[in-house]
């Protein structure tokens, strides 16, 4: 038996998996399967002293040879095993069982033509000398799946396997977040379960991937895959590393058999559950996607090892692409809709409430502008951080972690074009940091991976900004969408400021030309006899507040020195009660009115005094946190809201709006 591929391009990702189980003993190699790719590129899967090995020919060429490490354990020892197959780019990867076994990369012999190495035929157990099981084999070209065909040698066409005449049968079905109607498979009747398996990839929580009358399975708050059988306790089905979730955008493999009355369930491979019953399980249809909440794909049913299609599905829904199911929320506490950056707008900020370790950051974006501060990426103590800037119209990447060591990627194309452009940073390695922008991917290794506490969108964090100057430069004019942490969203509605700047199409605008007018003077006096004497001035809403200073002369016991100003959150106000500096705060609906601060020392004396007040970063104190200082005298502030400040109008010698101290 032959199997066939459809015709595929050359991309910078292949990948074929499958699963085997065999208890076979032989002395001599064994072949699993066989597969023939263009270029006259063969490979083929064989055990070798209870070890795999998976080779790679090509006319004269060396071999290409991947095995599996010898304390790995024996292959043929009766459990089922999944085996990985990837070229990413120039680099063989082979993964057995979720742990990567070994890595090749490419000669320059092997690459003189871009060739395809996985797909176009496959032959299972050539030789006729494999005892055993072989199941779910997957071909994928670009994260597409593709559709794996019976040649038939008495005809001239080929049988599809995923359908018999019609289009639109399929081994795949995917639920977009436009279209995640669920589906149905309807079994025989009175068919008692035996077993049960189908590959999966989502980048949902709290869903329903599969319902049954007997069986459900979810997927909880924390991504994790959770499994109810009858009347029994809901559990878990953790994968080999307990600590991470399934909606990771990766292929996992779940798999049901019911031996003796006991329900046994593989997750990847690893027996994890298993659940005694009373009788057996009658099903008479599962259905995938119960509810509309799932996002994701699923391949390759097999009910009591039968190979099940979904009818009557249409085409857009039958390929599995893991661009098709990046999360996007269908409840509205993430947004999804596409970020408008324009001249003075503020910066997206979002500040985790427990930092997460970097595993991957991605995003699309449009612009037109040549130079511009696109986001950040930081740990709570601006030690470690990755910049991503537009600089000379080409994306570069800057990262500094804890020894000061510093690290810059430049892509080399141009981006300034107004297409849409897709940046990912993901780690695929321990310490290696893919880079991918569009289809051009850099590989590097990174010594100090972090835990993210802040992201910071549209202009440089004014932190990061006083201690590297050097990385400033203009604000990020154009559009961002699909922003993921960890490959889930992490921009809600209430990061937003200004809702009109969310949309279904991206505005780009330019830049405008800046003309500046600025003056200083080295004092500035104020009578009472005249109220216009209180100097205001607008501040840009797009400038987030990091420090201030101002010296002061003066006899008087009261009055106000200086007021900040926001029109929709809050109002500082610094001001003299009995020669003693006090620090105000209202909330800007008057609900809340506080004093922050107060002075033990007066300063009406007539001679110069200096107030500096400034929020800074420390290792022992939260980022909330903001210091005064009168005289080098310094005392820390908890702020009663929000850690972002930003302020309409700065005021001196009076209040504008009126508050009362």
């Amino acid at each position: 038996m032959k199997y066939i591929t459809d015709e595929e391009d050359y991309t910078s990702d292949e990948l074929i998996t499958f699963v085997i189980q065999t208890n076979q003993r032989s002395s001599q190699p064994i072949t699993i399967l066989a597969g023939f790719a263009y270029e006259n590129i063969n490979y083929v899967f064989t055990i070798e002293y209870h070890q795999l090995k998976i080779i790679f020919s090509q006319d004269k060429l060396p071999d290409l040879i991947l095995t599996s490490k010898n304390d790995s354990g024996p292959i043929n020892d009766g459990q089922w095993h999944r085996l990985y197959v990837q070229r990413l780019n120039h680099t063989l990867r082979f993964i057995l069982d979720n742990i990567e076994e070994s890595t090749l990369n490419l000669t320059n012999e092997w690459q003189t033509t871009p060739n395809i190495f996985i797909g176009s035929e496959l032959t299972p157990v050539p030789n006729n000398d494999y005892i055993g099981k072989i199941g779910d084999i997957v071909v994928s070209n670009a994260g597409r799946s593709l559709i794996l065909r019976e040649e038939n040698h008495s005809d001239e066409n080929a049988k599809d396997l995923s359908t018999t005449t019609q289009s639109n049968s399929s081994q795949t079905v995917t639920f977009l977040p436009n279209d995640n109607q669920e589906v149905s498979l309807s079994l025989p009747t009175n068919s008692s379960l035996r077993s049960l398996a189908f590959v999966f990839q989502t980048y949902s929580n709290i869903s329903t991937l599969l319902h049954s009358d007997d069986i459900d399975i979810n997927i909880d708050i924390d991504g994790h895959l959770t499994l109810a059988v009858r009347n029994h306790p809901l559990q878990r089905i953790l994968s080999s590393d307990e600590q991470n979730p399934i909606n990771d955008g990766h292929l996992y493999f779940i798999r049901f058999e019911l031996f003796n009355q006991t329900l046994r369930v593989w997750l990847n491979i690893n027996k994890i559950v298993s659940i005694e019953l009373s009788s057996p399980l009658i099903i008479e249809s599962l259905i995938f996607g119960w509810h509309n909440d799932f996002l994701g794909c699923i391949q390759n049913v097999t009910y009591n090892d039968q190979l099940f299609l979904f009818e009557h599905i249409p085409f857009h829904r039958q390929h599995c692409s893991s661009n098709n199911i990046r999360l996007k929320s269908l409840h509205d506490v993430y947004t999804d809709q596409i970020i408008a950056f324009e001249e003075y707008d503020r910066p997206v900020v979002v500040i985790l409430d427990q930092s997460e370790q970097f595993y991957s950051f991605s995003f699309s974006f449009y612009t037109q502008e040549s130079d511009g501060i696109i986001c950040s990426l930081t740990d709570t103590t601006y030690e470690n951080l990755i910049l991503i800037s537009v600089r000379q119209q080409r994306l570069v990447i800057t990262s500094i972690n804890q020894y000061l060591e510093r690290m810059e990627i430049s892509m080399n194309q141009t981006i300034d074009d107004r297409i849409e452009h897709e940046l990912i940073i993901r780690l695929i390695h321990k310490d290696h940091l893919l880079f991918q922008l569009d289809n051009v991917q850099i590989v590097r290794k990174f010594v100090s991976l972090f835990y993210i506490h802040t992201i910071y969108m549209g202009q440089l964090d004014g932190f990061i900004k006083e201690k590297y100057y050097d990385l400033d430069g203009e604000d990020f004019l154009g559009c961002i969408k699909d922003i993921l942490l960890n490959d889930k969203s992490v921009i809600k509605r209430e990061h937003i400021y200004r809702s009109s700047r969310l949309g279904d199409t991206c505005r780009l605008t330019k830049r405008g030309r800046k003309n500046f007018i600025s003056y200083m003077s080295s004092e500035i006096s104020f009578s009472v006899r005249d109220d216009h004497d209180i100097v205001e001035v607008e501040i840009p809403f797009n400038e987030e507040f990091y420090h201030c200073q101002l010296s002061i002369k003066t006899r008087s016991s009261d009055g106000i020195l200086l007021s900040l100003h926001s029109d929709d959150d809050y109002t500082f106000v610094f001001y003299l009660n009995r020669g003693q500096l006090v620090w105000k705060y209202h909330s800007y609906d008057n609900t809340i009115s506080e004093i922050l601060f107060q002075d033990n020392q007066t300063i009406n004396d007539g001679r110069q005094h200096d107030l500096f007040i400034s929020r800074q970063i420390s290792k022992l104190t939260s980022y909330k946190n903001i210091y005064i200082e009168i005289d080098e005298r310094a005392s820390q502030i908890s702020l009663p809201s929000s850690s972002l400040l930003f302020f309409d109008v700065l005021t001196v010698g009076g209040s504008r709006r009126g508050t009362s101290t």
